[in-house]
């Protein structure tokens, strides 16, 4: 049997097979169409968009490395809002967390300071260098300020705290009550009460208690009877 069409004469086997054919060329289509959206998709996770304009101050990751969900790649800076970071010791991380303001100046322009405004400082010393963050913000955009310069930080003295810092082996507690054992003049021991005011890894910070200049025992204070004689270890010998 033929079948009759427009452009001629053809066998229903042969119109068969051209149907079939065609519809598997276009599931064909359809299966390519869909990669292609699999691979553009895939494609987009290689790019990176900035939901602001920025400059990068720091990359976190190597080309072809693999990332988990939620990794920071880069580290992107806002030149319209500059910052002024640094770091302090311990000893000064209280005496920033009090100030509000300091005064900063570029190392090339010392003779121009700004005030800059404390934004934030780390309640946690870094692991490795046991220092504090702080970042400080600039008011607008200075001229001649730009992202990487190098700037030095002054802070009011009126800032400055007055505790003592003793080493925390030194600290005597009991029933909830910090004292040390101050060193009389005749080498005898005193057990003086005193208000700690901050706790630190290796030091606490007294607020009142203790005079500067007075020596305190430092090692086995549980161990020492009040009115005990002591020797220094300058003269141990040792």
């Amino acid at each position: 049997m033929a079948i009759c069409s427009s452009g001629g004469l053809t066998t229903r086997t042969a119109y068969i097979a051209q149907q079939t054919a065609v519809k598997t060329a276009k599931s064909r289509l359809q299966q390519a169409t869909s990669d292609l959206d699999l691979r553009r998709r895939q494609l987009s996770y290689t790019t990176l968009h900035a939901d602001r304009t920025g400059v990068i101050t720091r990359a976190l990751a190597d080309v072809g490395a693999v990332l988990a969900q939620g990794q920071t790649v880069v580290t992107l800076a806002e030149p319209s809002e500059l910052d002024v970071v640094f770091d302090v010791a311990d000893t000064q991380a209280d005496a920033m967390r009090n100030a509000k303001t300091v005064t900063v100046a570029l190392l090339s322009a010392r003779d121009k300071p700004l005030v800059a405004y404390v934004r934030e400082v780390s309640p946690s010393a870094d692991p490795i260098t046991r220092t504090y963050r702080v970042k400080c913000t600039l008011p607008g955009q200075p001229a001649g300020w730009r992202l990487g310069l190098n700037a030095i930080v002054m802070l009011e003295a009126g800032h400055i705290t007055g505790g003592i810092r003793i080493p925390s082996t030194a600290l005597y507690e009991k029933d909830r009550k910090s004292a040390v054992w101050v060193v009389k003049a005749d080498q005898t021991t005193e057990l003086r009460p005193i208000v700690v005011a901050r706790y630190d890894t290796d030091s606490v910070e007294v607020s009142s208690g203790l005079a500067s200049g007075e020596r305190i025992v430092t090692a086995g204070v549980h161990k020492l009877l009040v009115g005990q004689k002591v020797r220094l270890l300058s003269d141990t010998g040792k």
